[in-house]
């Protein structure tokens, strides 16, 4: 019984990139949790059993204005557009839209923190 393996189906919904999901086999001694959902998580965004790669940090060109470097946050792919919008205001309710310009390094701390 320790050698029959699971299969299972893990399905990931998200706002920005869209739906994911991931059949595949799991099966120790003992049902490890961290370790199952790990694996769920390797299948279905990097389609292999281990974690893809690191993406480089790629920074948009910026202006120096007044001595402050400052990027056009709308040029920004997605979904780094609308994570790094919510990390601008999503802790505040707001009555207007962030300013178009943003600080290089509100983004640099954005990227960093995980």
């Amino acid at each position: 019984m320790g050698n029959q393996r699971g299969v299972y189906t893990a399905i990931f919904k998200e706002d920005i990139v869209g739906d994911r999901s991931a059949s595949f086999t799991y099966g120790l001694k003992s049902l490890v949790a961290p370790d199952l959902l790990l694996r769920a998580i390797c299948w279905a965004y990097f389609d292999k059993d281990v974690l893809g790669g690191r993406p480089h940090l790629i920074l948009p060109a910026s202006v120096k204005i007044n001595g402050v470097d400052l990027f056009d946050a709308n040029a920004l792919p997605e979904p780094a557009k609308t994570g790094f919008c919510r990390h601008r205001g999503g802790n505040f309710p707001v009555t207007e839209a962030p300013a178009q310009m943003a600080r290089a390094e509100d983004y640099v701390a954005f990227l960093m923190r995980g």
